[in-house]
């Protein structure tokens, strides 16, 4: 049975679809075209022998397609229903379907046996009165320069960014958090400074760079939206007598969130003070 276009556009499209998951993140030109005449060799109806000129005259282009295909978007997930990549790739593998199906068909018409079975290749022109029409290079894509397209890119890139870092915070184990805040502070002398990370959408504060959850953080606090502060925790005298209470100073959060954060220290018998920047703090 002859396969029709509409049949070989899918084992394209899977072949194609196979070769963007393989080269996902990793993407340059010799690794997607070895990898595209490999899946393409490995489908038995896009590699026989009576079309596979077909398949050859059409890989450096779609390769090409592929490749930027990989590196025109900026992270995984869906792409615009008018993304020109994806409607050129799409077109060509359209097109390879057709000349492969009227390769097919012309093979079917002619009394010529396959070479498979019958031994080398010979040049007959006569087995494919049909050439296949000559592939055109798909132009560059143009970039887009609508109104307001850069910001919306922006805005998209900002919202996946602070989806990833809420993410983050949702992983963290509070409860452990706090247990190591707790050992640090009943530990720290007079004159000692830690570093602090001040999480103001969960109102949590992880001190010091040994806690578990600092590089964590710290990753995420230049996400817009997030709501992290750095800042540095100092302790600035000795209990005063008949108490046991310590001062300290915490410096770089923002003042207005002085409430929300002072309970958080004085549950470790510490009153702190926010301040701003000085270079005399330490």
């Amino acid at each position: 049975m002859v396969p029709d276009a509409g049949v070989l556009h899918e084992h394209l499209l899977q072949a194609v679809n196979a070769v963007v998951e393989r080269c996902w993140g990793a993407a340059d030109p010799d690794t997607v075209g070895h990898a595209l005449f490999e899946t393409l060799a490995a489908d038995d109806l896009l590699s026989a022998r009576a079309v596979a000129h077909v398949t050859e005259a059409y890989l450096p282009d779609t390769a090409e397609l592929v490749l930027r295909y990989l590196t025109s978007y900026d992270a995984a997930g869906e792409r615009p229903a008018d993304d020109p990549v994806t409607i050129w790739l799409y077109e060509t593998l359209g097109a390879l379907a057709n000349d492969l199906a009227a390769a097919y068909a012309a093979t079917a018409r002619s009394s010529y046996e396959s070479p498979s079975l019958t031994g080398p290749v010979h040049d007959l022109p006569e087995v494919f009165p049909e050439e296949p029409r000559t592939v055109r290079r798909p132009k560059r894509p143009r970039p887009d320069r609508e109104p307001g397209a850069a910001a919306r890119r922006r805005a998209e890139r900002a919202e996946r960014a602070l989806h990833a870092a809420h993410e983050t915070l949702e992983a963290l184990d509070w409860t452990r958090i706090d247990e190591e805040n707790a050992r640090l502070l009943k530990s720290l002398k007079a004159g000692d400074r830690r570093k602090v990370l001040w999480v103001r959408t969960r109102g949590i504060i992880v001190i010091g760079r040994n806690n578990s959850a600092f590089d964590a953080v710290d990753r995420i606090r230049d996400v817009q939206g997030v709501g992290v502060f750095a800042g540095s925790l100092q302790l600035i005298g000795k209990p005063k007598l008949l108490s046991a209470r310590r001062q300290a100073v915490l410096t770089d959060i923002p003042l207005e969130d002085a409430e929300e954060l002072s309970p958080l220290l004085a549950a470790h018998r510490i009153d702190v003070s926010l301040t701003g920047t000085s270079r005399w703090v330490g």
